[in-house]
């Protein structure tokens, strides 16, 4: 009884969390692993469960994305095609394997988080080097989402926010789409 409590309680804290800024896995990770669940059935299990938030938070951002459905289209698209290929590789791991590269993930998940964003300014000008970078990351991201997941809501605030710029709110949207 005690077991079922908790996991409602972090369930409703990691929905309420995935709609603000994307930290559903990084919550529920931790979670599912101090119950017994073994690692990739842990990040199977919240993909699937997350589904559900990600139909409501899209909901909840339409005013948002009102002038913002190429871009949101895009970067959907982009993220969509890694995500894949992530699932795919995660397809073919082993637990062993994915609990030793999971905290190499997180890690660089928070260096990631810890880089400033992007003024407006700063995405107007730019090489096109560093921005063919930008929109690799959006499929790099995809990719870590498919094979992991935790974080990735936040990396992709992060690129988004130097991507696009402008307003939080915005390409948090964008996020909730893609």
């Amino acid at each position: 009884m005690l077991t079922t409590v908790y996991l409602i309680f972090m369930s409703l804290l990691a929905g309420i969390l995935t709609g603000i800024i994307g930290m559903a896995s990084l919550t529920l990770y931790p979670v599912l692993l101090s119950i017994g669940v073994p690692p990739i059935s842990a990040n199977a299990t919240i993909t699937v469960a997350t589904v559900g938030a990600g139909v409501g938070t899209i909901a909840s951002s339409l005013k948002e994305l009102r002038n913002h459905w190429k871009m949101a289209i895009i970067v959907a698209s982009l993220s969509t095609t890694g995500s894949v290929l992530g699932a795919l590789i995660l397809i073919h791991s082993s637990n062993s394997g994915f609990k030793k590269i999971v905290p190499l993930f997180i890690l660089l998940a928070g260096i990631m988080l810890l880089w400033p964003s992007a003024s407006k300014n700063d995405t107007k000008k730019g090489s096109t080097v560093i921005t063919f970078i930008k929109w690799l990351s959006v499929i790099l991201i995809g990719l870590y989402n498919g094979y992991f997941g935790a974080a990735s809501g936040l990396l992709m605030i992060a690129v988004l926010s130097k991507l696009i710029g402008g307003k939080y709110i915005t390409y948090n949207a964008i996020r909730n789409f893609s």
